[in-house]
């Protein structure tokens, strides 16, 4: 049996793929993400959504296919599209007019819960968050220290999330005009939480990291009959909760994959899937999405990337800053 979500990367323009777009073929599009810095197109199709980040491999589209037919709609400032076992949706906040990424954030997360509580699919099973100058200001006034905070205020409002608390990346983008971007997939039962046995969970973080600490989960897994996927959270050179090697990026894409194999390895024992099949899950398909800050890092990151078994895998290679200055990169996952 098929996941419920296929994922692939495709050299085809957004415009292309949805005039391809067939409902009775039995793979109905559920999202197309594109890239880059810059955004000059438009589409009138919800299931389209634009990152705001340069692409440093080749120049190509994320494909998010269903077997079910897929529906569109908007609630507030949201824009979304389902099927009969996922939604996709996707929010955006304009920060140019002055407004604080913490009210943004906090509006936005409003909104969100607000959508979950009268949606079919009212669990949050992986959340996207890009925004401009992450790592900009000092101590609680830092952008990032400031995104949890509002993020924080939201669901202490309406703490249903924190029952499930859902996977999560966050990066910082190059958005102009500056804006905040949230996407995330949502289904009809919660994922089940996957913790890094590595790494101390994001929520228990000492204060040194804000006082209103993180919120999301290393990894959520998710079953569609006997089979299961595995949305894997913004994962970098964390050991406990303190960064490592720093300045070195090397060092530091080699403790990511490290870090992603204690998460896979998590996953496969929470799995209800047998001995014999647990080699296989999660190795059988999957996509990887890699954020290195500096462009001058790109091909040593993708070369150390590449001798690990998980560099099989097809990956999209993105400039961005990650949530902590002294952090060169950043890996998320879908499997």
């Amino acid at each position: 049996m098929k996941p419920w979500l296929q994922v692939t990367y495709s050299n085809q323009s957004a415009e292309t793929l949805l005039a391809a777009d067939d409902p009775d073929c039995g793979k109905n599009i559920l999202g197309i993400f594109t890239f880059g810095d810059t955004h000059t197109e438009t589409y009138n199709d919800s299931r389209v959504i634009h990152v705001p980040l340069k692409q440093l491999s080749a120049t190509r589209t994320e494909v998010w296919q269903v077997k079910e037919p897929v529906e569109k709609g908007n609630f507030k400032q949201i824009q979304y599209c389902h099927s009969s076992d996922l939604t996709l949706a996707s929010i955006s906040i304009d920060l140019s007019s002055g407004t604080t990424i913490d009210d943004a954030t906090r509006l936005a997360y409003t909104e969100i819960l607000q959508f979950l509580e009268q949606h079919q699919h009212c669990w949050p099973l992986k959340i996207w968050h890009y925004f401009p100058e992450i790592t900009a200001g000092e101590k609680e006034d830092e952008q990032y220290r400031l995104f949890c905070a509002g993020r924080a205020y939201a669901v202490a409002d309406n703490p249903v999330i924190m029952t499930a608390i859902p996977a999560a990346t966050a990066i910082g983008s190059n958005s102009s005009p500056s804006r905040l971007l949230i996407y995330f997939l949502a289904g009809r039962q919660p994922g089940t939480t996957v913790e890094n046995p590595r790494q101390i969970p994001a929520p228990e973080y000492p204060q040194q990291y804000g006082l209103r600490r993180p919120l999301f989960s290393r990894g959520t897994l998710i079953a569609s009959g006997e089979t299961h996927q595995f949305l894997i959270s913004g994962t970098a050179s964390i050991l406990g909760h303190q960064s490592l090697h720093d300045d070195d990026v090397r060092e530091q894409t080699r403790e990511s994959l490290r870090n992603l194999s204690s998460l896979i390895s998590a996953g496969r024992r929470l799995a209800p899937v047998s001995r014999e099949n647990r080699e296989e899950f999660i190795q059988s398909g999957g996509v990887l999405r890699v954020y290195v800050k500096q462009r001058k890092d790109f091909e040593l990151v993708q070369a150390e990337i590449r001798q690990h078994p998980l560099g099989q895998l097809p990956a999209i290679y993105l400039q961005g800053d990650i949530c902590r200055d002294e952090l060169l990169v950043e890996i998320d996952g879908i499997f």
